[in-house]
């Protein structure tokens, strides 16, 4: 056996030893959920994926007469609920699509030439993207639909299930299709959610959080998504989705469904729009009206407009959403919002307010719409912004290359001679000292009484102690993804586990399986986000795990990347609204969440060396808005970066977006980490920002490949203790700012504040296996 297979196996021996006595407080999977508490969130999951199904297509055939008998066909067999990579997780409750459509009361019946179920899949995961054919309805497809029609069949109903919709607007146009329903990856209850709603116990309320279009050559983006294994050029600019497609002169008609679409079994009525100004918010309302037959709920998006200014701007920009509590016919509700005047401002990376490198509120007339999607609004009112007003000038920090084309909104672009240089690299130089070994008594649980300071506590240990904080070690339990903060534990340091959990809980014992996030977007529902959160918090609580690797709020650039299912939206408002709510629900169990990927994770194909060109305004505005409003509202424990580069520098090791812009521009305190085995060297990376470097196994893959060469601690440490050089590489501040960072994070766990209490000294804890 190989010298690392050998110790991964005792690792795991090791870890799964410790997880069976977790009654001390160590994280563990001796838990299963009870029966009560599992029912009670299988309840909310199921809720979930009917809020978040989309109807997309409806000719009256739905919803289908209870006790009906249903013919399947298509992919229903391989019905999958969740996607692949870290949201796979092993479901509480397995509900076949056979037998999700028995708990609605329906019959599968083959031989029935009424109703027919035909289920379509496009699979997607991580580490790959999804093949050209997946955007269209095969030969195959279409031919086997086009069969039920000749075979008599009253009702014919779509169901696309997977990680993207394909135009099927085609199938509804040659009246092959009766009703489409769009399902994403629904979770464990999806199945049962689509029973619901095929029989109408559920009114279909879910709208689109991404643009659908014709083809995709007809998509931005779609030249350049493939065009170079070493990097992608975001020419399309702030271009994006619904914002190229409302606003490029002739790209409209190739819009198969819109942002926003969603229909729904009842009838809606939408008056009494209104907008004003009100200090430094804009506050909007409308009366919502169920006029139809079926209770339900309606979600209500407001976008706003610009015209008359010193920039171009997207003809449509979506500004807040809310919905209604279920309405029963002939009910109303009255549906307010508002938000900050400086959502509307505008990154100056041109100079066209005399004051480049700013955040600039443009001069002009605003107007505020309501609706639903984003060709069915009215307005509700307008203001004037007399002069452009420059909010703040943090200058341009993401080291920007210039692009060959760079998109306008009359379509036209100036196009360049460039050769994309791909990746680049910072040289460091810094003078240093630090004790050469560690000397003192005073523990972490001291600085949390009180008794001492972080900085006196810090004060203690030699680099070597400290650089131990700063990479990841071993999880403690079956599906756990490594803790942080271990190697000092007799100093009361306690590693906080984590664990995968965009979708639920990852671990060797079922939890409960929740929608995809770009399905829970697609509710338009933020206290759904929050719910879920809440449930998946008290999961990863129940079996102590401290930290939560979700949720992901990457913008889905290209309809074909394999991980859009794992984000939200096209939009970075409804990315870094429900990330927020999200966020919020997580931590209210005492568990922490961290976003990812920071930033442009949109494609998977090399996406350990690729780089992102991409200009500072689209990359502000579009790319890294989402994650500064999670910042900002929900204050996350930590940040994920991704793998990919950002206009040549990784972004684990990226300082004018980790430093300049995450934490002096925003403010974030929590830690940030890399994702699991970087391209960069670990010193570079804890110079640029980033805290933590994971995995623990860094020193076992060095030498393997070229982007595992030369990670772990003793890289970092050979670069601070070079012999014979007047300069060295790893920073003292970088490593002390950083070791704090880790310390103040095992402070907010559970497990610290579970041993707090402790008089003295604690003695150790067998937190991490012997290596």
């Amino acid at each position: 056996m190989e010298i690392k297979t050998m110790k991964m196996f005792l690792l795991a021996l090791v870890a799964t030893s410790i997880s069976a006595c977790a009654a001390d407080g160590t994280a563990g999977d001796g838990l299963q959920l009870s029966p009560e508490i599992a029912a009670r969130h299988r309840t909310v999951a199921r809720r979930s994926a009917a809020e978040g199904i989309v109807l997309l297509q409806n000719n009256g055939a739905l919803p289908l007469a209870k006790g009906s008998e249903i013919a399947l066909f298509g992919e229903w067999k391989d019905y999958k609920t969740g996607g692949g990579g870290s949201s796979r997780v092993k479901p509480s409750r397995t509900v076949g699509f056979a037998e999700g459509l028995a708990e609605a009361g329906f019959t599968v019946n083959p031989s029935n030439r009424v109703n027919a179920v035909y289920v379509m899949f496009r699979k997607s995961g991580e580490n790959r993207d999804m093949p050209r054919e997946s955007y269209s309805v095969s030969g195959k497809e279409r031919a086997e639909i086009a069969a039920l029609r000749k075979q008599g069949f009253k009702n014919i109903v779509l169901i696309v299930n997977g990680g993207v919709l394909p135009n099927i607007r085609p199938l509804v146009a040659s009246g092959l299709v009766d009703s489409a329903l769009f399902t994403w990856y629904p979770g464990q209850e999806g199945c049962a959610a689509i029973g619901d709603i095929l029989c109408g116990d559920a009114n279909p309320s879910g709208r689109l959080a991404c643009t659908v279009a014709n083809a995709l050559e007809d998509i931005p983006s779609d030249s350049s998504f493939m065009a170079s294994p070493d990097y992608v050029p975001y020419e399309e600019d702030i271009y994006v989705g619904y914002r190229y497609f409302e606003t490029v002169p002739g790209a409209k008609d190739k819009v198969a469904y819109p942002f926003g679409h969603g229909l729904s079994y009842t009838e809606w009525k939408i008056e009494n729009a209104e907008c004003n100004v009100e200090g430094s918010r804009v506050a909007a309302a409308v009366r919502v009206t169920n006029t139809g037959k079926t209770a339900g709920r309606r979600s209500v998006l407001y976008y706003t407009s610009q015209t008359g200014g010193l920039a171009e701007h997207p003809a449509l920009e979506l500004r807040a959403f809310a919905k209604t509590r279920l309405l029963e016919p002939g009910e109303s509700e009255t549906v307010a919002v508002s938000f900050e005047k400086s959502d509307l401002a505008s990154f100056d990376d041109e100079g066209w307010s005399g004051k480049q490198g700013s955040w600039v509120i443009d001069r002009g007339r605003y107007t505020v719409y309501a609706g639903g999607s984003v060709r069915d609004v009215m307005e509700a009112g307008s203001f004037d912004v007399a002069e452009a007003q420059i909010l703040c000038t943090p200058g341009v920090k993401s080291s920007p290359d210039t692009l060959a084309r760079r998109l306008r909104a009359d379509g036209s672009g100036l196009a360049r001679n460039v050769d994309y240089c791909g990746r680049k690299g910072i040289e460091w130089r810094g003078k240093n000292d630090y004790p050469k070994e560690t000397k003192g008594e005073l523990t972490l649980f001291d600085v949390a009484a009180g008794k001492t300071t972080m900085d006196a506590f810090l004060d203690q240990f030699s680099l070597a102690d400290l650089l131990k904080l700063t990479h990841g070690h071993p999880a403690l339990a079956a599906g756990g993804t490594g803790s942080i903060g271990g190697g000092l534990d007799e100093y009361g340091i306690l590693g906080a586990q984590t664990c995968d959990g965009p979708c639920g809980v990852r671990r060797a014992l079922p939890s409960t399986a929740f929608p995809c996030a770009a399905l829970v977007a697609c509710s338009f529902d933020k206290e759904l986000a929050r719910d879920i959160g809440r449930v998946i918090g008290e999961e990863a609580a129940d079996v102590d795990f401290d930290l939560l690797l979700a949720p992901g709020l990457c913008i889905h650039r290209h309809p074909l990347c394999g991980r859009n299912f794992e984000y939200f939206s096209e939009d970075p408002y409804v990315a870094g609204a429900m990330a927020s709510a999200y966020v919020q629900g997580v931590q209210s169990t005492g568990v922490g969440a961290t976003l990812k990927h920071f930033c442009c994770n949109n494609r998977e194909t090399n996406r350990r060396l690729a780089s992102a060109v991409v200009s500072e305004r689209a990359l502000r505005e579009i790319y890294l808005r989402g994650f500064e409003r999670a910042v900002k509202e929900a204050k996350p424990w930590a940040i994920m970066t991704s793998y990919n580069h950002i206009n040549g520098l990784a972004a684990s090791a990226h300082p004018g977006i980790l430093k300049g812009i995450l934490r002096d521009e925003w403010g974030f305190d929590g830690v940030t980490m890399t994702d699991w085995y970087t391209s960069q060297p670990m010193w570079r990376e804890l110079n640029s920002g980033n805290d933590v470097k994971m995995s623990h196994d860094l020193e076992l893959f060095t030498d393997k490949s070229t982007w595992r060469t030369g990670l772990g601690e003793r890289n970092a440490f050979a670069a601070y203790t070079a012999e014979n050089a007047a300069f060295v590489y790893l920073y003292r501040e970088s490593v002390r700012d950083s070791a704090r960072r880790v310390c103040e994070l095992v402070m907010k766990s559970r497990r610290f504040k579970k041993r707090l209490g402790e008089p003295g000294r604690p003695p150790a804890v067998a937190e991490e296996p012997a290596q």
